[in-house]
């Protein structure tokens, strides 16, 4: 059990930061849904102000990023460490990323997951998600992602 505070920071990209994220992305994803070291970077610059990471005593437990669009927050991932999940670093990543959403003065939020996660899609779904569309082909397999949106109040 850990027992430590969550602190919510953004991430940089120093070699701690980078391994541990991809440690996390790739014991939460399939393969050919995680994220390479070189598609974290890239994210990275281009959705500058919202890569955030749940830091417990010193330890990474869990990572989201999302890029702000004149429009909207579009979340691009949000995965947890497998020693941390079902404590709260999940909702406690979303929650911050909300209150930056809310200060930009955006009125919703969007996700893509794959349509086959149901774990994914209910943690969204109890975050205030809802299905919006189904998008084909989404995946570099072929496989279908749902798109969700939450309204930001």
């Amino acid at each position: 059990m850990h027992s430590g505070e969550i602190q919510i920071r953004q991430f940089s990209l120093a070699d701690s930061d980078l391994n541990q994220i991809l440690r996390i992305e790739n014991a939460s994803f399939l393969a050919v849904d995680a994220y390479s070291l070189e598609d974290i970077k890239r994210l990275h610059a281009v959705c500058a102000g919202l890569n955030i990471v749940a830091d417990v005593d010193g330890e990474i437990a869990g990572y989201m990023m999302t890029c702000i669009h004149p429009d909207r927050g579009d979340i691009y991932s949000l995965a947890v460490n497998p020693a941390y999940r079902r404590k709260g670093i999940g909702e406690a990543l979303f929650d911050y990323t909300l209150l930056k959403i809310k200060e930009k003065g955006l009125k919703k939020i969007e996700l893509e997951v794959r349509k086959t996660n149901n774990g994914g899609k209910s943690f969204w779904e109890r975050m205030g998600f809802f299905q919006v569309d189904t998008l084909p082909d989404f995946y570099e397999d072929g496989a279908e992602a749902l798109l969700m949106r939450r309204w930001v109040d």
